[in-house]
């Protein structure tokens, strides 16, 4: 237990946080299947995890080595880890971006260079198409614009994104002619 806090305590330290545990312990005797609720409930706890994200298995070591004749005990583990500061920080930038979109007065449509149509529409721009933002997501561009005449677009990236379907995302700020 000592040590699985300790090493608990420095993956805190170093922005990590483990997110499942899948260990095996190799032993003649005693069996694990009595202990096995008790030592994922004591892990999980330790460890800040749901007991769901825990595995924890016996066999034997059949016969083999100083295991297999009962003199020992053997476990492995295998653990999926994430970097819990990293995946913060680029939750936050996803955060603060949808932010500044949503908010912003400018009507913004984010086009998919895939061919797969719109990938995004603020609120502006879904207020001045006349669409809920997520109504217009995969359609195409043009099925927003049924009258060209009423807004302006960058000619030669649209046709980029019409043609060649070369751009991975691509940003178009609408603007109302009045």
């Amino acid at each position: 237990r000592e040590l699985l806090k300790e090493v608990r305590n420095l993956m805190d330290s170093k922005g990590l946080k483990v997110n499942n545990l899948d260990c095996i312990v190799i032993a003649e005797n005693p069996k694990i299947g009595p202990y096995r609720d008790e030592m994922i409930k004591m892990t999980a706890d330790i460890l800040r995890l749901p007991p769901d994200a825990l595995s924890i298995k016996g066999k034997t070591g059949e016969g083999l080595g100083d295991v297999g004749k009962g003199e020992a005990i053997a476990a492995q583990a295998a653990i999926a880890i994430e970097n819990a500061r990293l995946y913060s920080q680029v939750r936050n930038e996803r955060d603060r971006m949808a932010a500044i979109l949503n908010s912003s007065e400018e009507a913004i449509v984010v086009l998919r260079g895939d061919g797969q149509g719109i990938k995004l529409v603020n609120p502006a721009a879904a207020k001045l198409l006349g669409v809920k933002p997520g109504d217009a997501i995969g359609q195409e561009l043009s099925a927003l614009f049924p009258a060209q005449s009423l807004f302006t677009l960058k000619g030669d990236a649209m046709e980029e994104v019409e043609e060649k379907g070369k751009l991975r995302n691509f940003v178009v700020v609408v603007k109302e002619i009045l």
